[in-house]
């Protein structure tokens, strides 16, 4: 899992048949400095399945718990 703040949405003109109807996200990855947070520079498209906004920490989760979530079947 990482920590991540929305950036922007992210509009594609092609997509996979299975993301079809999903809201894209730009994410930029977070990292605890002591009791702060840092933006790390990295940044993600992520699958939205939470409803996250332009600003909102929310947390990116990859590999077997992503495909599970739900709307992700």
């Amino acid at each position: 899992m990482l920590l991540a703040r929305v950036k922007s949405p992210v509009v594609s003109t092609a997509k996979m048949d299975e993301l079809g109807g999903k809201k894209l996200l730009l994410v930029e990855v977070a990292t605890v400095r002591g009791s702060d947070l840092e933006s790390t520079g990295r940044h993600m498209v992520c699958v939205d399945v939470a409803g996250a906004g332009e600003g909102e920490l929310v947390l990116v989760v990859m590999g077997n718990s992503s495909r599970i979530a739900p709307g992700m079947e």
